[in-house]
């Protein structure tokens, strides 16, 4: 597996003109199929791709990590791109949970993707599940994400959904769509475990645990990411840090939504490595 990030709220200093924002995209080659999981803020994806030699264009799957706009703001300019650029005349799958397009907001600004599910559905096949889907041999989006830490418990943010009487009411949004992808490497000798992450909304050691539960309870070697540590409490950092240095991994990638002072304190514990828009990451 190969895995280059396209956008994340930093980026590598390179001879090339590669740019951050707040958000998160990152192109999969893996079991020679082409994987966009996330599409960032803005069309950003797009050229920092064309900068790196990647046609987006041409993707296989788009997996969506969850709905907000940090994380789908690029489709639309996703599905223009593919409008112009795409030569494989199968159209690609949209892998998602099914609350993935949801409204959302955070106080009165709505912050989630504003594509029409009709346009959306024009330019993709859509896949939305609340089940593990396996993408490629190696290769699982794990669906809904239990959650079973009371350390990784989620601020609900607000969604518009329709009452009994069709009126459109807000209620507590949990981000359920929130999931994450898993890799395996290995053969049937030794199998382990890559945990792919857009924020991990749901706590990043609820979502190991899924992987494990779904997948196989194999090692797992790396996590890379936005792991949602944002002034963190310090139960919740401290119960992270130990978990993770549980697994014994050989590296982990914190990005994102992960804080300075998170950071610091995985890296205390963890083997933690840089990460950035332009990062190329190979299992």
């Amino acid at each position: 597996m190969k895995l280059t990030v396209l956008v994340d709220n930093n980026a590598q200093l390179l001879s090339r003109d590669i740019y951050g924002e707040h958000g998160l995209s990152q192109f999969i080659e893996v079991d020679d199929k082409q994987i966009l999981h996330d599409t960032g803020f803005s069309d950003l994806f797009i050229e920092n791709a064309e900068e790196l030699g990647i046609n987006v264009a041409n993707i296989d799957y788009l997996v969506l990590s969850h709905g907000h706009n940090d994380h789908t703001g690029g489709l639309k300019y996703l599905i223009e791109y593919m409008s112009e650029f795409r030569t494989k005349k199968q159209k690609p799958v949209l892998i998602a949970h099914e609350a993935v397009f949801d409204r959302k907001f955070k106080g009165s600004e709505e912050i989630g993707c504003t594509v029409d599910i009709k346009d959306i559905k024009k330019a993709f096949n859509v896949q939305l599940s609340k089940k593990m889907q396996k993408i490629t041999e190696h290769f699982y989006f794990l669906g809904e994400i239990e959650r079973n830490n009371d350390f990784e418990t989620v601020d609900p943010y607000k969604k518009l959904v329709k009452d009994e009487n069709g009126n459109n009411v807000y209620v507590d949004d949990y981000l359920v769509d929130d999931s994450s992808l898993a890799y395996i490497k290995g053969d049937d000798d030794k199998k382990e475990l890559v945990i792919i992450t857009g924020c991990a909304h749901s706590g990043i050691c609820n979502t190991t645990e899924m992987a494990k539960k779904l997948i196989g309870d194999y090692p797992v070697i790396s996590a890379v990411g936005g792991f949602h540590l944002i002034e963190p409490s310090e139960d919740r950092i401290t119960k992270t840090c130990d978990y993770l240095k549980s697994l014994n991994l050989d590296s982990l990638y914190a990005c994102h939504c992960t804080d300075l002072d998170s950071k610091i304190r995985l890296a205390q514990a963890n083997p933690l490595k840089e990460l950035s828009a332009g990062t190329v990451l190979e299992f």
